[in-house]
Parts: C-alpha cells; structure tokens; sequence
C-alpha cells in the first residue's frame, strides 16, 4: 500500500504537499517506530530499514530530544530560524522518488519530449532572429539568444510530475476512501495534522533549559539605529557629530557680528550635532564600561542584516549580523546581534555564554557552556 506521504501525492497532481511529513509523523507513530502521547513525541527504534523521507522524519524527532527533559512537544519539531532550509526540499524529492519507483508517477519531459522543444525553440528563434537580420547582425543574435531560452520557458511550463496510468487509478481509489488511520486521514485532508514542519514561531519558542519543556516568548530588536551596530561604527559616527558641531561653531567665530541671522542659524545647526555627537559618544562609552554577561541555551538562530552586492552583481546579499536568542531561564526574552563571523558551530538548545553590550544589543564574545542543566 502507498504511504500516506506518497497519497498527498497522487490527490495532488504529483507534487506532495506541507502535510506529508505530518501524516508520516503519524505513520511512523501507528508501525512503532516512536510514541506519540498527547501533544509530546519521543523516537523509539532506529529506522533502519524506512524510505528516505521516512527516516527525515524520524531524525527530527530524534534531534529534538533533550536528555533529562522528558518526550519534546510536537510544537519543537518545525525548525527555528536558518535551519535546514533544503529539508522540505529532500523530503519532497524523496517521495517523488519513492512514487517513481512504485510506477505511480513519472517526469512530464522525457528525454525525448525535453529534446524536442529544445529544437522547436531554437528553430522559432533562429526564424525571428533572420527577420531582424537585416537590421544589423548584432540585433539578429540578441534576438535568438533572449528568445531561445523564453520559448524553452514557456515550452516546459507546467508540473514537473504526472501521474501514469497506474498512479491515477491509485489516486481514484484514494479519493474514495474514508480511511480510519489517522496518517491516511490526514494525508486525505480529513483531519488536521497535529504539527506542521515548516518554519516555527520565532516570537513563541520551545525551550528544554532547566530540565523541563517550556514556552518562552521572543522579543527582537527593531531593524534601526543603534541596535547591532559595532563599538567602531558608533564611535566613528560620534566623531562625525562631533566634528559637524566644531565646524558649524568655527564658523561662527569667523563671523565679524555673532548676532547676525546666519550665526544664530548656524549655532542652532552646530548645537544638535554636538548633542547628537556627544549622547553617541557617552552611551557608547558606557556600554564598553559596563559589559553584559548572558547564559543559556540557543533558541532561535536567523540572518538580520546583509551586504548588498552592487546593481550589477548576480552574487546573493551576504549576511553580516543574525539574531540570536537565548533562553536564560526567564519566561521573556530579547535577541541580541551576533557578527556572522561568530555562528561557527552554533545549533538550537546548545547552552552558551554571551559578553554582550547592552545598549546596542551586539554580542562582541560567545562561549560554550556544556555544564547548564538540561544539558
């Protein structure tokens, strides 16, 4: 019999949908291969002999487990922050492999069918671009190589799997079922799954730290000034403050009368940029002074701010600052920015040790600390 991953696909024109690994959650629970007791799940035997995506299943339940802690809700099982972003996308290669292996669905394009439109478009193109040929040359070839790959777009358009013959009378057969397995109800969209493996609530976020699971709501610091800024930065725009200040001043003292309309204009400029200058420079001072220490376990780990690469680049924006959350023991707490040049060797529930400053909420050191309780 199909399983209930490989149902979603067939009821959803071969593509599995966000409840399959839910519904193989409950399948792995109904062959005995880990307990699910009320909202709590824990792993009891290796899945040697699971399907691929079956046994991704089985390791998340596994990762999650925290000794001393007791069973992990099922709320700890989606994933926090950058974590495994390709996982949804194994999963779902893995039961597109596993409906091809049982003849239930097969690629859209074959070879042959995928050979075909390559030719039918460079053809098309090759036609449009000998229109424009007299023209200029130049514009024949800018017209076949944008029209080639726009005519393969459009030509392979469409799902990536079908459903073979066999897999259609599979899907029939399932759409007229009731099913009583909770995993097949819920791979039928007859009963709600009782989690959801895609990204968690980052604002509400499961914690094993002091021996017992809990729920600890996150706060994060809003994406302006000061918050994440290094001690560098700061003290590089206090001096800039500063230096405006001094300028707009000394020009006033080269004024031959200082009740003039422009030196009364320039003070009024010159005196915020002092103050402004002056409040960077002694918060900034303060936070080197008086350095924060924080201790627990990571809850949630995201990128926050990023280099942009100019217009012109293809290159990704790269990450330079991420939040990082850390269970302290307190019911409520805020993220604080790591540099990125620190997330080595970081995971969720690890237990650290954070030299922070306060005021800007930057971590500036970060240590483990494997000797927590819970640990």
């Amino acid at each position: 019999m199909e399983s209930p991953a490989v149902v979603t696909l067939l009821l959803n024109g071969g593509v599995p949908t966000t409840d399959a690994p839910a519904a193989t959650l409950l399948d792995l629970h109904a062959r005995g291969h880990l307990a699910i007791a009320g909202e709590t799940v824990r792993p009891l035997r290796e899945g040697a002999l699971l399907r691929g995506y079956e046994r991704m299943v089985l390791e998340r339940v596994v990762a999650v487990q925290i000794p001393d802690a007791g069973p992990a809700p099922l709320g700890a099982l989606p994933f926090r922050g950058d974590e495994k972003p390709d996982w949804a996308a194994r999963f779902r290669t893995d039961v597109v492999a596993d409906a091809r292996a049982s003849g239930l669905s097969r690629p859209r394009l074959g070879r042959r069918e995928t050979r075909i439109r390559h030719i039918v478009s460079a053809v098309v193109a090759g036609v449009l671009a000998l229109t424009v040929l007299s023209w200029s040359a130049a514009t024949a070839l800018i017209v076949f190589l944008l029209g080639y790959p726009l005519l393969m777009t459009l030509a392979t358009r469409g799902p990536e799997e079908i459903l073979t013959p066999a897999g259609e009378a599979a899907a029939e057969r399932w759409r007229a079922d009731e099913a009583d397995e909770p995993a097949y109800r819920v791979a039928l969209g007859l009963q709600r799954p009782p989690v959801r493996f895609g990204r968690g609530d980052r604002g509400l976020v499961w914690s094993s730290h002091g021996g017992r699971w809990r729920r600890v709501r996150v706060d994060y610091p809003p994406d302006r000034f000061p918050y994440g800024t290094s001690t560098r930065t700061l003290l590089l725009i206090a001096a800039g403050w500063l230096a405006l200040g001094a300028w707009l001043f000394s020009l006033v003292a080269d004024l031959e009368s200082r009740d003039s309309p422009v030196a009364t204009a320039l003070l009024w400029a010159g005196l915020p940029a002092v103050l402004t200058g002056g409040f960077l420079l002694g918060r900034t001072v303060k936070d080197l002074l008086s350095p924060g220490t924080v201790t627990g376990r990571i809850l949630w780990l995201q990128e926050w701010r990023h280099h942009r690469p100019g217009p012109d680049s293809s290159e990704p924006p790269r990450p330079w600052l991420y939040y990082l959350a850390i269970d302290d023991g307190t019911d409520r707490t805020t993220a604080w920015g790591l540099p990125s040049a620190m997330t080595g060797g970081l995971a969720d529930g690890q237990a650290v040790t954070l030299r922070v400053r306060p005021w800007t909420r930057r971590v500036t050191e970060i240590v483990q600390s494997p000797t927590l309780s819970g640990s």
